[in-house]
């Protein structure tokens, strides 16, 4: 399974905290993922956990 994100532009207002839930019959995942700038930099984007599915 692949995950993914996408900013087509991202703005100050943007930078914040996400989170993905997912359900199905067998149970439930989330994963969160943090928007942040770093320095005169583009944003940087970290996600985790990652989603596992067993």
């Amino acid at each position: 399974m692949q995950l993914s994100l996408t900013f087509d532009a991202v703005d100050e207002a943007d930078l914040a905290n996400y989170t993905c839930y997912v359900e199905n019959h067998i149970g439930r995942r989330s994963g969160s993922a943090i928007l942040q700038k770093k320095g005169r930099s583009r944003p940087l984007f970290s996600f985790f956990p990652f989603l596992q599915f067993q």
